[in-house]
């Protein structure tokens, strides 16, 4: 008889069932035909829901044509703690990713003086409440810096050594625009708070500023990824993203208690440079978070991960972001981020004032939401062409 394995795995942080067996014409087709099944192209094995009830329908639908047998497949995952659940396995957990190896050596290289100051800095900008990246590259920067200049002190150095290092490091490796200035922010800072003087940005030279245009999903396929998201946290999560122009930091900090029905809106605290902001929300998207509350009862976060009360996980969140749109679009090269950059457009090309865009996205200058209007295909396709008056 046709052997089935059953094993439990957590897929883009929900409970599933990976149902492994050769390749089989008459498997597939049954398989195909149970609700909720779907193909992943990371396991190579189909995988459904993980519940009593599946696990039921899946017995019953191979019953005498495969034996089901469940087994943990050890080489790539590991059980979940008895008191969450014994027959449940996750992935594991990354470790936290190490500094690179090119600034492990050169941190090596430095004197224990100046990684003591590099050790300040970083818990100056920790204090400070800077992101975790702009941290990393702060630091990573000042390392390089003065591993370059390992023959000289760090208080002897200025706006000469900053400059000369520009030109021989970062530009010589063709490194990016925004790495250079950041670099430059960087120096500022240390300086300023490591032996509190001034570095006199103005005489160092910063690269011309690029203005790239945000990158525009369009409407209709918008519209056809959310339409075809049968999971229903999943299109919880981009519908909040594209319908509210959030950030990706701003969903997974969405707690329930930021949610207002009765005022209809909810609540961003601490977006971007620490702003709150109210937003509106549309009947018809009050009524979908209605309708997916009752269904999942979060007890923290609107949208929450595996473990009850704890949010979902970035990176799985950019991940169904990609699948679905892939389902669209193939082979696309959009972000999550480009939900935002849509909703903004979209509204911009409906007629919505740039000042409530403005409001709406939480940006502090108006020179920052007046992009979209350079991608507002409504207002530029208005434009008469001189080539149509020629009689070609």
């Amino acid at each position: 008889m046709k052997q089935i394995i059953l094993v439990p795995v957590v897929h883009h942080d929900e409970k599933r069932l990976l149902v492994k067996f050769p390749y089989d014409s008459e498997l597939v087709g049954i398989i195909k035909k149970i609700e909720g099944s779907t193909f992943s192209n990371t396991h190579k094995s189909w995988h459904v829901a993980n519940n009593p009830e599946k696990l039921k329908e899946l017995h019953t639908v191979f019953n005498g044509c495969a034996s089901i047998e469940v087994k943990e497949d050890v080489q790539q995952i590991k059980t979940v703690s008895d008191n969450v659940n014994k027959n449940v396995v996750v992935l594991d957990k990354p470790a936290p990713k190490p500094a690179p190896k090119h600034i492990q050596i050169i941190l090596g290289q430095l004197s224990e003086k100046t990684k003591a100051e590099l050790l300040k800095f970083k818990e100056w900008l920790k204090q400070k409440r800077y992101s975790e990246n702009t941290i990393d590259t702060y630091t990573e920067a000042m390392a390089i810096f003065f591993g370059f200049y390992s023959d000289k002190k760090t208080n002897e150095m200025g706006n000469d050594d900053i400059n000369q290092f520009n030109i021989d490091y970062i530009l010589k490796k063709e490194l990016s625009i925004a790495y250079q200035n950041q670099f430059v922010s960087a120096a500022k800072l240390f300086y300023q708070v490591i032996f509190s003087r001034n570095i006199v940005i103005g005489d160092i030279e910063r690269p011309r500023r690029t203005h790239g245009l945000p990158k525009v999903i369009s409407k209709k396929d918008v519209e056809l990824m959310l339409k075809n998201i049968k999971n229903q946290k999943h299109r919880m999560a981009l519908t909040m993203v594209y319908g509210l122009g959030l950030r990706r930091s701003e969903i997974l900090n969405m707690k329930i208690t930021h949610l207002n029905s009765k005022r209809k809106n909810v609540t961003i605290f601490n977006g971007k440079g620490y702003k709150d902001r109210v937003l509106p929300l549309s009947d018809k998207l009050l009524e979908h978070i209605k309708k997916y509350y009752f269904a999942y009862k979060p007890s923290v976060y609107l949208i929450e991960g595996i473990e009850k009360g704890m949010p979902y996980g970035a990176t799985s969140l950019e991940k169904i972001f990609h699948k679905y749109l892939g389902d669209v679009l193939k082979n696309h090269n959009f972000t999550l981020h480009c939900l935002r950059h849509s909703y903004a457009t979209h509204l911009m090309e409906g007629g919505t004032d740039l000042r409530i865009i403005q409001t709406l996205l939480g940006h502090k200058s108006s020179k920052t939401t007046e992009i979209y209007t350079w991608v507002s295909m409504k207002s530029l396709q208005n434009v008469k062409n001189p080539l149509d008056d020629f009689d070609l």
